[in-house]
């Protein structure tokens, strides 16, 4: 009897939030038509990056790296870098692609701003650095982790310990994260997640949930949100790359952009926890006036193996200023919101680790993830490039201004 109480009160709770009122999307109607911007593929994407800046007129250093592969010899990250003309003080970088289904979203906002915006911030003692798929792998064959089901944002060394870490409230729930047979959404297990998440809700402390799953974990090499056991290759790359560049310049402003969390249409802005004092004290002077979530903040869930606190820690003795954007999608803020993309993330990760019943079982759980990472609504497409736009143009106008 305790069970089923518990079993209708969650089922109750999620009725209750789903008709909940529909969030409020700012649009920009002077933003390009978002079809024109959004890459229709990895390659499409690859090809109008190369394509823009091999102009001469730019002077923008093209790199390469291949991410070696056991079944893509065309994998590769790709950068620009434009340099100061004059004496080096301010570095720019934007990066996309650390999770491969977010990369539409995200190399969509750096189209704009290389296209529309990037020539009117740049001043002559400032250089850009754009870092195209990080994770090209996961872009092309849309999935969020690399070849290897390694989730880059928790994969950098940050600490250099980070691969021993433990995440002892990942094996309490492991069984709602992981089924070991082809997917079937339809079978009892996958029917009965919503109580069973829901129970779990009820029965661990707040924010329990949250932290097991998207607060990394290293034991599992065929789990969610697997961080790995040591940096995958263009974690080296890229490392070593950026080490090169900002070693000349005294101030440094990064970008990681990304799709996913939080209120559906809204860019929310994600600080790192693991970011020194001064790092962070620097970063809110370029994010004046903006909300900016933590790690440490109430409901929130505290990460390592980021890319925002990898950043950071490549130049100590500069001024930095990180940051992630995360466009939502799915209004994971909410209950209902936080369990459509926990069960959007299983069942994509349980059809690639262990196969599908069928190809329409393929077909639904590659449905919900592209409705998480990369929907392909107007409204929701013109609404990050209005907010990628505002947010990219009005903080680097700041950070240039420190």
């Amino acid at each position: 009897m305790t069970s089923l109480i518990l079993s209708l009160g969650v089922l109750f709770s999620f009725s209750s939030l789903a008709i909940a009122e529909a969030p409020v999307i700012y649009v920009d109607t002077s933003v390009q038509e978002a079809s024109s911007l959004f890459p229709e593929s990895y390659k499409n994407s690859r090809d109008r990056f190369l394509q823009f800046f091999e102009n001469k007129k730019i002077g923008a250093q093209l790199t390469r790296f291949q991410v070696p592969s056991q079944i893509d010899q065309d994998l590769t990250v790709n950068t620009a870098y434009i340099p100061a003309s004059s004496a080096k003080k301010k570095l720019v970088i934007l990066m996309t692609g650390v999770h491969g289904g977010e990369a539409y979203a995200a190399n969509a906002v750096m189209s704009d701003f290389v296209q529309n915006d990037f020539s009117q911030l740049k001043n002559k003692d400032t250089g850009f650095v754009f870092i195209h798929a990080l994770n090209p792998y996961g872009f092309k064959y849309f999935r969020r982790t690399t070849e290897n089901n390694v989730d880059l944002n928790r994969n950098f060394p940050v600490p250099a310990t980070v691969y021993s870490t433990e995440n002892s409230s990942y094996k309490d729930v492991r069984d709602l994260l992981v089924q070991e047979e082809p997917l079937n959404t339809l079978n009892f297990r996958n029917i009965s997640l919503l109580p069973r998440v829901g129970i779990t809700l009820l029965t661990k402390p707040k924010g329990f949930l949250i932290q097991a799953t998207a607060g990394g974990q290293y034991q599992d090499p065929k789990g969610l949100f697997y961080g790995g056991d040591k940096p995958e290759p263009q974690i080296h790359f890229i490392s070593e790359y950026l080490k090169k560049i900002g070693t000349s310049y005294s101030d440094i402003f990064y970008v990681d952009l990304h799709t996913g969390y939080g209120q559906k249409g809204v860019l929310h802005l994600f600080g790192s926890t693991n970011l020194s004092e001064k790092h962070k004290t620097y970063t809110e002077k370029v994010f004046v006036s903006e909300k900016i979530d933590y790690g440490s903040d109430k409901d929130f869930y505290k990460t390592s193996g980021d890319s925002v606190a990898f950043i950071s820690s490549l130049f100590t003795d500069k001024n930095v200023a990180a940051m992630c954007f995360e466009f939502g999608t799915l209004n994971s803020q909410t209950t209902l919101g936080s369990f459509r993309s926990l069960q959007t993330m299983r069942f994509e990760s349980q059809g690639f680790q262990f196969g599908y019943k069928n190809n329409e079982q393929q077909k639904k759980a590659r449905k919900m993830s592209v409705e998480m990472f990369a929907p392909q609504d107007t409204q929701w497409r013109e609404a990050v490039l209005s907010q990628g736009k505002e947010k990219l143009n009005k903080s680097i106008s700041e950070f240039l201004k420190l």
